[in-house]
């Protein structure tokens, strides 16, 4: 097909061609010819497909029965003709740019790619984990997954059922978030899969509608075929480009899920009417010009209800992920009952290695995948913009990503968060056992009633901890979900 600028020359001829032949010139090669009457002949130079689209025109003087034109009588209706096919020329022109000029702003597909690329880097550095049953792990890949998988390994150092509490919210729970929020990230990717489809297909109908009206105008000049037939490609686009999508690393997060939480953005979109079959055709120059437009216009609709659809996916996945919050934020863990004795039993050497460093690395990797997750955003919303006529007002699907995106890294935020809590309240606990090892039933009281009081592992949030960074006014994730 070419370029846009290639196929918009041809267009730009073949109507001027049109054109011509409408005020009986002829075509011969690079020129048109006409006469009126046995003296009064003409020559028109032919436009080049990539311009200027400017006359130049020729003829001899005219003479007959005794009369012999003056030179400048011949310059003067030489020029005269000139203006007139030159204003038609200016009209064909500047009508064709009217109606293709924004589209040169539509993204390329390939655009995408980076999308795409960004996605997947954030999800191998996420992965998931998830607990299959009490003595087993799977993981999906990604520093995130391998340090919540070391949590659960450790996690039996800690035998005292005064704990299975916390260990329940931080570490079984805490795989299930990080999985999740893996998904939210594979949500994005899918996006950009169906709006990579989007752009292909609207670029795959804008050439056959072009290239259609190039025909349909050398038809009307006597050097072309039949009426052209066109069928919007863009039409189920976007649900065909979300099946394009392939999880990381074999399993999907949006399986895993669990509870209806997230599931892939087909399951929300709206199914396509059946596109129908459009010709191409029409009697005179006008009409064809008129025709390119409202053709066009048609593709920017059509093109603006995929990227409706998607968008409207996009946020039906954000208000699930509010509706279910307690799937992404961690309840602080109880205060625990240090006795009976029979329930004390830990490896403090072990369990101060999951405080100290599997927590914190845990809690490293979520964060650090923050401000990633928010670029991604961006960049999503960048390589979609143009102008409002090339398919949607609201520049594609972009702000709904955003919104998306910037809730996860929210959460990811929140995640670290707690799972530094978690780590602090954790060795604490570690420490209330190692000094009751050592203590009279005396100090056992005292440390019990020290632990009531919730000055030590409560589940309360560490004031010396850096809160998370919100972003762009300072929203967490409780006030999103609200």
């Amino acid at each position: 097909m070419g370029s846009l600028a290639d196929v918009t020359g041809r267009l730009k001829r073949a109507a001027i061609d049109a054109w011509m032949a409408e005020n009986t010139y002829t075509q011969l090669d690079d020129k048109y010819v006409t006469s009126y009457g046995p003296s009064e002949q003409y020559e028109v130079s032919r436009p080049s497909e990539s311009g200027p689209y400017s006359c130049t025109v020729t003829s001899s003087p005219v003479w007959g029965l005794g009369y012999s034109e003056e030179p400048e009588d011949t310059e003067a209706r030489i020029d005269g003709i000139r203006s007139r096919i030159q204003e038609g020329w200016d009209t064909i022109v500047t009508s064709i740019d009217d109606s293709v000029a924004d589209w040169e702003e539509l993204p390329e597909a390939s655009s995408m790619d980076a999308v795409d690329t960004a996605c997947a880097s954030i999800i191998s550095k996420l992965g998931g984990a998830t607990m299959n049953e009490a003595s087993s792990v799977m993981t999906v890949g990604g520093d995130l997954a391998s340090a919540m998988s070391r949590m659960f390994h450790e996690s039996d150092c800690i035998a005292s059922p005064a704990l299975n509490d916390f260990k329940t919210r931080y570490i079984d729970e805490g795989g299930l978030r990080s999985l999740r929020l893996t998904a939210m990230v594979e949500v994005v990717q899918q996006a950009a899969l169906a709006e990579q489809n989007v752009l292909l297909k609207a670029k795959e109908d804008l050439d056959e509608r072009l290239e259609g009206h190039v025909d349909a105008f050398r038809s009307l000049s006597g050097r072309g075929g039949g009426d052209a037939k066109t069928v919007l490609a863009v039409v189920g686009a976007a649900i065909a480009g979300v099946a394009l999508f392939v999880p990381s690393g074999g399993t999907s997060a949006l399986v895993l899920a669990g509870g209806g939480i997230l599931v892939g953005l087909a399951d929300k979109l709206t199914p396509p009417a059946a596109a129908a079959e459009e010709s191409i055709s029409f009697s005179d120059v006008e009409g064809g010009l008129s025709s390119l437009s409202s053709s066009l216009r048609e593709l920017s609709r059509a093109l603006s209800r995929e990227e409706t659809s998607l968008r409207t996916a996009l946020n039906e996945t954000a208000d699930s992920v509010r509706a279910n919050s307690a799937a992404f934020m961690l309840t602080p863990a109880p205060i625990y009952d240090l006795l009976p004795a029979a329930d004390l039993h830990v490896e403090p050497a072990r369990a101060y290695n999951l405080a100290r460093s599997y927590m914190p690395n845990a809690a490293e990797y979520a964060r650090g995948q923050a401000d990633p997750v928010v670029q991604l955003g961006t960049q999503f919303a960048e390589t979609t913009t143009r102008p409002y006529t090339v398919g949607s007002s609201m520049n594609g699907p972009g702000n709904a990503v955003i919104s998306l995106t910037t809730m996860t890294s929210t959460l990811l935020q929140e995640f670290a968060y707690d799972l530094d809590n978690g780590a602090r309240n954790l060795d604490l606990a570690i420490q209330d056992y190692e000094t009751y090892e050592a203590s009279t039933a005396t100090d056992l009281q005292a440390i019990a009633e020290q632990i009531a009081s919730g000055s030590t592992h409560t589940g309360a949030q560490d004031d010396d901890l850096i809160a998370p960074s919100h972003g762009a006014g300072g929203v967490s994730i409780r006030q999103l979900m609200e």
